[in-house]
């Protein structure tokens, strides 16, 4: 795209508090940067940075938003392209042609999405990542990823300038309580025969640390590794596991705190695969443990015959479950939803730092 001849910097301004905030395409953006005879009269990169310093604080925010959410989608592309890696399976048998045989096939089922244009700001880019601010995440290889809010760049190393946790931005307009106020919103949730969804927002894992002394803490952490990571749990010895805590909780009549972490709902299927009637049941995240307390014929076959009793499967006043997670509020409620939890039995709250 030719330069051309730039308008004054008041012109640039007032097309751009036209569009700012919104997401252009590169047709979107010439039909834009374009005066009333049709002549192109700014560059790409002269037009996004007048729109970028036009931006209210909040359009900034929202654009840090639009921002993560491409990175994450970048990231998965980049993972699953990394694991299709064998172009021998095309067609012909180069990488070329197997892109293109996807791509024909996406536009045959009407998939095919815009792509994500990114933009070099050359001798502006220090003054635009003044502007924004660079966001931390959990990538899908189990590595820390960093991306500007303005600039679009994407990094695997950690910037010099300061980084912003995502879990601590993007909070979705949910409820907000301190760690010291978690106790009494839960008894407040389970009342209402829901599962408090704990999104903890603090860095040092509080929520996790609380539920260690003052319950049994299930740790999932480890299932955010990738799929074939050797580290990684497997499903049926993390399930045994958790069934067993499970049960110690209701026996002792405390909270049953299942962590998982920043696992992603196709990492931990549990309400879609996982949890089988004689093992880690449904039930015991649906009203917080509550319907499976009441539920004879399914503590039977959930308790092995050690761990009852005198005979019964004993589940005594106190007990309840509550589910942690450290995904950024919109991600969580996106992601574990229906492979992992119905979460029209949860309670999503975010637990701030104190």
């Amino acid at each position: 795209m030719g330069s051309g001849v730039s308008l004054p910097l008041e012109v640039e301004e007032a097309v751009a508090k036209e569009v700012a905030g919104k997401k252009w395409d590169q047709a979107a953006w010439e039909a834009a940067a374009r005066d009333r005879e049709g002549r192109l009269c700014v560059t790409r990169v002269e037009f996004e940075v007048a729109r970028i310093k036009a931006m209210s604080d909040e359009e900034r925010e929202e654009e840090a938003k639009v921002a993560l959410a491409e990175a994450i989608e970048r990231d998965k592309e980049a993972l699953k392209q990394r694991s299709e890696g064998d172009y021998s399976k095309s067609f012909s048998g180069s990488k070329k042609d197997s892109k293109e045989e996807k791509e024909a096939a996406s536009l045959l089922r009407g998939e095919a999405e815009a792509e994500i244009l990114l933009v070099d700001f050359g001798e502006h880019r220090e003054e635009i990542e003044a502007l924004g601010k660079w966001l931390k995440f959990l990538g899908s290889a189990g590595c820390y990823l960093y991306v500007h809010s303005l600039t679009r760049e994407l990094r695997s190393t950690r910037p010099v300038e300061e980084v912003i946790e995502v879990k601590k931005t993007e909070r979705s307009g949910l409820p907000e309580i301190r760690l010291s106020e978690v106790p009494e919103e839960v008894a407040r949730v389970v009342a209402a025969a829901k599962t408090p969804l704990l999104l903890d927002a603090s860095e040092a894992r509080n929520v996790a640390t609380f539920y260690k002394f003052k319950g049994v803490l299930v740790d999932g952490t480890m299932l955010a590794l990738p799929l074939r990571d050797k580290l990684r749990p497997k499903p049926k010895v993390w399930l045994e596991e958790a069934r067993k805590k499970a049960v110690e909780a209701m026996k002792r009549g405390v909270t049953l705190a299942v962590d998982l972490g920043e696992a992603e709902g196709s990492k931990i299927p549990l309400a879609s695969q996982w949890c089988k009637s004689d093992g880690l049941r449904k039930e015991v995240f649906v009203e917080a443990g509550q319907s499976l307390a009441r539920n004879k014929m399914a503590l039977k076959k959930m308790f092995r015959d050690d761990e009852r009793e005198y005979g019964e499967c004993i589940v005594r006043d106190g007990f309840c479950t509550v589910v942690i997670s450290q995904l950024p509020a919109d991600v969580a409620l996106k992601e574990l939803a229906d492979l992992t939890f119905d979460m029209t039995h949860m309670e999503p709250l975010v637990v701030v730092a104190q």
